[in-house]
């Protein structure tokens, strides 16, 4: 379902009138569209790593020589590395990096193989340096980024897009003041666990739990506990 869809569910839904593009909105379109938005950011939270519909790959070119990179902006994190040669890197963590780096010389691929990586501060390292100039592949999550065109598509499986609708439903009945606010809020603690359980049967690991820190997001509104 595209963004424009969303919208025009979520409008009709609110007995708004129904936009047929969302170039130059109105003044409830603007709004309904910032409330989908809030909601599809939420829902994309909550899945987090277990999202496996925001996965994707990328290449970045080594050389020879130089030990690290950055990881390419597309990308909200790297969990596989693949070399020219179909070689897949194991990625280690940083602390046993920082200790390898410490005991000695460097070297090159051909010294120690097969070839490592760690991953720091939006930066890839790799452990022994690579022998030869190579383009290597990258797998990991896209960053979220807001709908804005007609046609743009949530990251997220099919099944999930009525969790979107029902969650900016709620967002936009809290706004009037709504008196079915609360009925709504079940209804989207529903849809939420069903969002969770559907994309946990596609993916291979689990959501991670996440930090009180990474809750605390501008636009992670979440009206409900315990879910």
């Amino acid at each position: 379902m595209d963004f424009l869809k969303l919208c025009q569910e979520v409008c009709g839904a609110m007995d708004y009138n129904e936009p047929t593009t969302l170039v130059n909105p109105d003044t409830e379109t603007q709004r309904v569209m910032r409330q989908v938005n809030t909601a599809y950011n939420t829902i994309w939270l909550k899945l987090n790593r277990g999202n496996e519909d925001a996965e994707t790959s990328t290449t970045l070119a080594v050389t020879s020589g130089t030990s690290d990179y950055a990881i390419p902006a597309t990308l909200a994190d790297v969990t596989f590395v693949l070399m020219a040669d179909g070689t897949p890197c194991r990625i280690m963590p940083w602390p046993e990096f920082e200790l390898r780096k410490n005991q000695g010389p460097w070297g090159t691929q051909s010294d120690n193989s097969p070839q490592d990586v760690a991953i720091y501060q939006r930066r890839i390292y790799f452990y022994p340096f690579v022998e030869q100039n190579q383009t290597v592949t990258l797998r990991g999550r896209q960053k979220y980024a807001d709908l804005a065109g007609d046609t743009d598509e949530p990251l997220l499986r099919d099944e999930l897009h009525r969790a979107i609708i029902e969650l900016a439903k709620y967002y936009e009945m809290v706004y009037e003041g709504n008196p079915d606010v609360q009925s709504q809020s079940v209804i989207v603690a529903e849809w939420i666990t069903i969002a969770k359980d559907v994309q946990r049967t596609h993916s291979e690991q689990l959501p991670r739990m996440m930090s009180e820190d990474e809750w605390i997001q501008p636009n992670a509104r979440v009206p409900f506990e315990g879910y």
